[in-house]
């Protein structure tokens, strides 16, 4: 009765050895292959540099500055096999997105006052439209807003 749990166990574990070797053969085929692609795209970008430089001759100045953003994009786009992304959620608000940049507009006695205080007020830019509440999304005209709770 105990032979078939044993065997059972060195069958699943030579299958996850199978597969871990599996996966180490396909992450070395794919790192073969994303370096030939890093080495074919940097050899086209040095010839089409080259063919950009012969058209519009460029002077030291502008060879100073390109080799300067080359070694500031390398340091902030370099890819090894140790990278790894890692998000810091608790530094977001539950709102924020880290790739979008919101405006905020506070009310003020002449901008939105029958706003102020209110726990309904938005105040943010989407493009070049304010989202003043969901309830009045341009805002409320008069003195005292109907829907305000502070």
């Amino acid at each position: 009765m105990e032979d078939w749990t044993t065997e059972f166990w060195k069958a699943i574990d030579r299958a996850c050895d199978e597969f871990e070797a599996w996966v180490d053969e396909a992450n070395q085929e794919l790192e073969k292959q994303v370096d030939s692609w890093f080495a074919t795209s940097e050899a086209i970008s040095e010839d089409l540099y080259e063919a950009i430089a012969q058209v519009f001759p460029l002077d030291d100045m502008s060879r100073e500055i390109d080799r300067a953003l080359d070694d500031w994009l390398r340091v902030w786009f370099e890819i090894d096999g140790d990278f790894e992304l890692h998000w810091d959620f608790d530094n977001f608000d539950e709102d924020s997105d880290p790739f979008v940049s919101v405006t905020y507009f506070r009310p003020t006695s002449t901008f939105h006052p029958a706003c102020r205080g209110c726990q309904h007020y938005h105040g943010q830019m989407y493009g070049e439209s304010l989202l003043v509440c969901g309830m009045h999304p341009y805002g409320w005209d008069g003195e005292t807003c109907p829907d305000w709770e502070g």
